[in-house]
Parts: C-alpha cells; structure tokens; sequence
C-alpha cells in the first residue's frame, strides 16, 4: 500500500507499507527516507546502505538510486521528495543569516547539489517533523501550507544534523588542508554507513577499511578523531541499540536478539547490555 501526495509546490511525501518480498523503486531528486520497522536497502553506485528504526538517508538531486525491500514482514516507510524550485526558495529565504552555512552545504540554485549521500541519526527536530508530516499523510491532511511550512522546517533541521554530523566532525580531523579533511571524512562517512548497513555480521575491521578505500591503521587513526569512538566502539554501540529498540517492539526471546544483532553469545550481549545502561535486556522485557 503507497500513498503519495503531490503539493502545490511539487514536492511529493510518501508513505507506504511495502508487503511484497523483492520490492523495488527508482529514485529521483534531493530526497529524505526513513523507516519505522524492518530495513530497506539502497544501492547508490556501488555501494549498499541499509537503513533502520533511528536512521535517514538522504538522496541527492540529479541522480538516480534504486531502493530495494526483502523481508519476510512488511516495513512501515516514508520519504520526502523535494521539488528543485523549492529547495532554490529555502536557499533565498534563509541565504542572508545561514550564508556560511549554505555555502557549506553547496546548495546551488538548480538544486543538483545538496550533501554527501549518507545515513544521518533520526532524532530530534527531524524527526519531530518528519513524525508529524507522516502523521497527516495517515490522516489525510488536506492543508498544504502546513504540509509545506513542516517540510521548510525539516530543510532548516538537515541544515543543522549537516552541520553537527559532517561539518563539526571533519572539523575534528588533523589535517591542515581543508581538501583533506572533507575526502578523509567522506570515507569515514562511508565506513561509518558501512558499518550501520552492516552491523549484524562478523565484520572486520579490513572489510571496513576496504569499504572506505582506507587502510586499517588510517581508519583506526581518524575514525575516533572524527566519531570520538573506535569503529569497535561504534558497531557494539549501534548493535546495543538495535537490540534495546528490537527487546522494545518484538516478541522474540533475549538469545535471539543478541544473536539477530551480531554478538556471537547471549552472554557477552547481556554483559555490554547491563555495562551500558545499567540494566539487563530480561529486566527491560519485565518492564
């Protein structure tokens, strides 16, 4: 089931619960997506991302990318696809207070350019907007104007998570030339999603590496520069929360869960579960 709505300003919201295995889409145009259970897969070029509960991904505008479902429940997604025209009257409105930032984000005028194509964290006023745009396309909102004026809003939030995930954390990186840090941390990026596409498998740090066009030494090195933690770090924090949304909304067993996450034994799930937040996966099921 797939329900689209085309605004006034050509922008499209859709939301759909997809139930056939092997599902497919092509997509076009600077565009947001999002998931609210199972996984959707996207091949950008050559390279795979997986999102989650808790992950968006943005798409560029002027590229094509073909979205892809295979599960055997269906996956509850919604997505943004933004009219070029609008994205040109964001950069004019707000071109004058958030200049250096938008310039940063080499919003052009013809909207083919917007940000690197990655997983970003779904929190906060992105997903206090995005909640309430899929809230009225659930409930037939037929007012455009507050449809557009949540979707300005959600363009003004990007520019902020663009900011705090890519600009502050290349900032953090210790190379003088400018050029560097944003080539160097384009391929943190792509480890990092990596990483998130991937979380519940034996990964190794070279597979990583080699994802990222890194060698090991080099990842390990600028990955905790950037991230302040170590691609290890980072997957048992990521499996952790997998496993605290899954423990959350699934019936399935605690053994199941930590090994549907990637942790090789319950125990040694159980034991990071309790060291992180103080209390057993048992304890949060009685809760």
């Amino acid at each position: 089931m797939k329900q689209v709505r085309v605004l006034e300003t050509n922008s499209a919201l859709m939301s759909h619960v997809i139930t056939d295995e092997g599902y497919q889409e092509t997509i076009s145009g600077f565009s947001i997506h999002t998931v609210f259970n199972g996984n959707k897969e996207y091949l950008l070029g050559r390279r795979n991302v997986t999102i989650y509960p808790g992950d968006f991904l943005v798409l560029n505008n002027g590229s094509s990318r073909s979205g892809t479902f295979d599960s055997k429940s269906p996956v509850n997604a919604f997505s943004i696809q933004f009219n070029p025209g609008f994205l040109s009257d964001y950069r004019s409105v707000l071109v004058n207070r958030t200049e250096k930032l938008l310039d940063n984000l080499d919003l052009r005028k013809d909207g083919q350019q917007w940000c690197p194509e990655n997983i970003y964290p779904f929190k906060g006023d992105m997903k206090y907007n995005i909640m309430h745009l899929k809230n009225y396309m659930d409930n037939e909102l037929e007012d455009d104007l507050l449809l557009q004026e949540h979707l300005f809003r959600c363009l003004i939030d990007f520019s902020k998570v663009y900011h705090n995930e890519v600009l502050m954390k290349a900032e953090k990186l210790k190379f003088s030339s400018l050029s560097t840090r944003k080539e160097v941390y384009r391929r943190l990026a792509i480890a990092r999603d990596y990483i998130l596409s991937n979380y519940n498998k034996a990964l190794t740090l070279s597979e990583i590496a080699n994802a990222a066009c890194l060698s090991v030494n080099h990842l390990l090195r600028t990955f905790k520069d950037a991230f302040n933690q170590t691609p290890f770090q980072f997957l048992t924090r990521i499996r952790l929360e997998r496993a605290q949304f899954m423990l959350k909304t699934s019936s399935s067993s605690v053994r199941n869960i930590s090994m549907e996450v990637g942790f090789g034994c319950s125990s040694a799930f159980i034991r990071a579960y309790k060291r992180t937040y103080s209390t057993t996966p048992t304890e949060l099921l009685r809760a």
